[in-house]
């Protein structure tokens, strides 16, 4: 694919609804960090220190395997080797050398479109216990070992009226539905036990059922303006109408099962853990997990720029498209914020190894 980016950009020129003709198209265009806006201001060695993370993932895998399925990347013997130099340096400085030496930057596009939607998301916080008694009432599920792959289990509407109820799944049961739901779209947490300890918990699978955005659905029923959509604006709308909440959460049907995670964390697709700031969940069928990806977006619709070197290590089921990503904020209140009102347009670069 990368040695006909330049064809495809003449297709392009004359080619402005592609995506919707032909459906949507990776071209990486090859360019140079001289033209990456903000690149030298970054501190590459935080980047270097969450690249380190998916290297050790790299060495776990055969080095003659494809990186990604469509080819982009090379082989895990191509990553291995840089991820040999990776591990001796030291210094953001020599960091940011060891990036510009070893690898190429390339524009990513859609057919051509350069921008594309980068939201947020971030690890939320519960508070629970392990046993089910008065204010806790909602569970938090483990992975059914009933579920087939490809299959549709039982919907979010059948398993919030029972049908798991019996089998024994819960890892722990939390006094708040809502932030229930929105683990689920987060996809890791942190619950805050009675006792001061607490639960980590990760994404360990889900019922196989098509992902619906309930801002979507919120907008198109009125209940919010689409200026004024954003997940606190859903949380609030959501407090304030208890009684029609449960319904209108059971309108995404799609359910997630989580498993106990240990105190790093959360582990994203790759496998890895995540590090505030510096991961990216990506539409996987587009990206190659481990890759260092430059973002350049609008911060929280304003007019501050986001501009840092992230790795692609995580997933989503609403991150869909070849310009696409959901930056992780970390934990906290700070980072449930930005991570809530994060929903704006920008572009990325993506790095491959120079020579693949």
């Amino acid at each position: 694919m990368l040695k006909k980016a330049s064809s495809f950009f003449i297709i392009i020129l004359f080619c402005a609804s592609c995506s919707s003709i032909f459906g949507d198209k990776l071209v990486l265009t090859p360019t140079s960090f001289a033209d990456i806006d903000g690149w030298h201001s970054d501190n590459h060695g935080a980047a270097l220190a969450s690249f380190l993370k998916s290297c050790a993932r790299f060495s776990t895998i055969p080095p003659k395997r494809k990186l990604h399925i469509n080819g982009i990347g090379g082989t895990y013997g191509d990553w291995q080797n840089v991820c040999e130099k990776a591990a001796n340096i030291e210094g953001s400085n020599v960091a940011k050398h060891f990036f510009e030496d070893e690898f190429q930057p390339y524009l990513a596009s859609n057919w051509g479109k350069e921008d594309g939607l980068f939201t947020g998301y971030f690890e939320i916080g519960l508070e629970g216990s392990r046993y089910r008694y008065g204010h806790y009432q909602y569970p938090i599920y483990s992975k059914p070992a009933d579920i087939k792959a490809g299959k549709a289990y039982y919907s979010r509407k059948q398993i919030e009226n029972g049908a798991l109820s019996r089998k024994n799944l819960e890892i722990a049961w939390v006094k708040d539905p809502v932030r229930a739901f929105f683990l689920h779209i987060q996809g890791s947490g942190q619950i805050f036990l009675e006792d001061g300890s607490i639960l980590r918990v990760g994404y360990d699978g889900k019922n196989n059922h098509k992902y619906v955005s309930l801002g979507r659905y919120m907008i198109d029923k009125n209940y919010i303006k689409k200026e004024n959509m954003s997940a606190p604006a859903i949380k609030t709308w959501l407090y304030k109408h208890p009684r029609k909440a449960k319904k209108i959460m059971q309108k995404n049907p799609s359910y997630v099962f989580f498993r106990e995670i240990g105190d790093e964390g959360p582990i994203g697709g790759q496998g890895v853990a995540l590090t505030p700031m510096r991961s990216l969940a990506i539409d996987k069928r587009f990206m190659p997990y481990g890759a260092p990806v430059w973002v350049d977006v609008a911060l929280n619709k304003s007019t501050k720029k986001f501009q840092k070197l992230l790795v692609a290590q995580d997933t989503g089921a609403a991150i869909k498209g070849p310009v696409r990503g959901d930056l992780f904020f970390g934990a906290g209140e700070n980072a449930e914020q930005l991570a809530g009102y994060q929903n704006s347009r920008g572009k990325y670069f993506l790095l491959l190894p120079k020579g693949i």
